[in-house]
């Protein structure tokens, strides 16, 4: 049996489903007359998680943990890669870590029921081996020194350290080459299953569907479920200044700078929060050279 609740949006003008059913995230759907369909699963770990309840323990999770799961679900048992699978099936697929999330992704013009199920499938059968992390710790630190190498990367993260003293916005989403050496099988299954639960998770889909086919496609589809109390919130602080200016220096072509603010996030308005974020987008898009940059402090609010 599964709930189907239909939604009126009226900030966004939209009218979406929310699907909830035992075995699977709760779903969104927004039914449009489009010729792809598209999906994207939202899991709740990201860079800015460092810390989770593992009953009366608090267990550390290394920097750079999301990302290497985000990388490591793609291999599955038999050897095969599951974004090519997908691909096979005519689907462009993709997957990013944020701060606050990690995020699978896809569209495709046929086939959407059995790529779907692809995509909740290889991100609920994690398959870590010493040989594959090992091999996956290469191509990520070279990621990591990638981003080390990068005059607007260094920009980014040297920007959130003078407004941020201990939120974990002030390192890189890959991790630290320490951290990601430190990284092993053992580490990366604790993490998964305090993290990659139904309760942790939302599917997003967009396309020329009804509950009836999404639920058809997932009929057989059963995912991990967990404790929703395990979360521990990174510091919360209020965008202050540690020093007003930084100098880098780097060999670049021209000069490169950023005009950082940060914003206290109004408590408990999530709809504040996003009229902010929207306000701040139209701002920053006409400045072609100053290209302001805005760190909100987040708070989990899954729309």
């Amino acid at each position: 049996m599964a709930d189907v609740i239909l939604h009126d949006h009226p900030e966004f003008r939209e009218r979406y489903y929310e699907i909830r059913r035992e075995g699977l995230p709760v779903i969104y759907l927004i039914p449009k007359k489009r010729v792809n369909s598209y999906a994207l699963l939202r899991v709740g770990i990201g860079s800015y998680d460092r810390y989770y309840r593992d009953g009366d323990r608090i267990r550390r999770v290394l920097p750079g943990s999301a990302h290497f799961l985000e990388h490591k679900l793609f291999a599955n048992p038999d050897g095969s890669d599951a974004m090519e699978r997908m691909r096979d099936l005519g689907a462009d697929a993709n997957a990013y870590t944020t701060g606050t999330a990690t995020c699978y992704l896809c569209n495709c013009r046929e086939n959407f029921g059995v790529v779907l199920r692809e995509l909740l499938t290889f991100v609920s059968q994690p398959y870590f081996t010493k040989e594959n992390v090992e091999n996956e710790k290469k191509i990520i630190l070279q990621e990591a020194a990638m981003y080390a190498d990068s005059p607007s990367s260094r920009l980014i993260i040297e920007a959130a350290r003078q407004l941020y003293r201990e939120h974990p916005i002030r390192d890189e989403i890959v991790g630290t080459p320490a951290s990601i050496k430190k990284i092993t099988p053992h580490r990366l299954y604790d993490v998964y299953r305090a993290f990659y639960h139904t309760g942790n998770m939302q599917l997003f889909i967009s396309g020329d569907l009804t509950p009836d086919d999404v639920l058809n496609a997932l009929s057989d589809v059963s995912m991990p479920t967990g404790k929703d109390d395990f979360r521990i919130l990174p510091t919360f602080e209020g965008g202050r200044y540690d020093h007003p200016i930084r100098t880098l220096r780097r060999r670049v072509s021209k000069p490169l700078f950023s005009v950082t603010s940060g914003f206290p996030e109004p408590e408990g308005d999530p709809s504040e929060r996003r009229r902010r974020m929207l306000a701040v987008s139209i701002i920053n898009a006409p400045c072609e050279l100053l290209q302001p940059i805005l760190w909100l402090n987040h708070k989990n609010d899954p729309l």
